[in-house]
């Protein structure tokens, strides 16, 4: 995910994040929590994750949260598309910023979540489930982050 506001800082804040962290924990010197990363999913460094059990792709709960209210979304792919490993898959805008989501896998484009565009705030309140983006076949994920190796990616930004 590529972000275009001059104004906006992506990156976590130096903070340690509590073993087990409670509902007063989802904030800690103005940055979200990275509490929300699901275990069976693959990640980029961009932000966008990748579940080889269904092949499809999404933000992170962390992107939707620096983007904060996602108000559209355009995905640039369609059914029966070759999507390369690094194409613009869509287009997001948010009351904040402006970001092109890229595929981090190659595959052939076997859905695409078309509720997105009536409803882009399914980003925000549910990007692993109903926030899905497009569905690839034959893709291979083999070679992104795992869960734990994201939260680490994420843990040690700087900005």
């Amino acid at each position: 995910m590529i972000i275009r506001a001059p104004s906006l800082v992506i990156g976590c804040e130096d903070f340690t994040i509590p073993t087990t962290p409670t509902a007063e924990d989802s904030t800690i010197k103005g940055a979200t929590l990275m509490t929300n990363i699901p275990p069976d999913l693959k990640y980029t460094e961009s932000d966008e994750w990748f579940d080889p059990a269904t092949g499809r792709i999404g933000l992170t709960d962390y992107a939707q949260g620096q983007l904060s209210d996602i108000v559209f979304v355009e995905l640039v792919q369609a059914p029966g598309d070759s999507a390369e490993k690094g194409s613009a898959i869509a287009s997001v805008e948010s009351v904040k910023a402006a970001a092109e989501v890229y595929s981090p896998v190659s595959g052939k484009v076997a859905a695409i979540n078309e509720n997105l565009s009536s409803t882009p705030e399914m980003l925000n309140s549910d990007p692993y489930g109903a926030g899905w983006m497009i569905q690839l076949e034959g893709a291979d994920g083999s070679a992104l982050m795992d869960s734990g190796a994201y939260e680490k990616h994420c843990a040690s930004r700087e900005h």
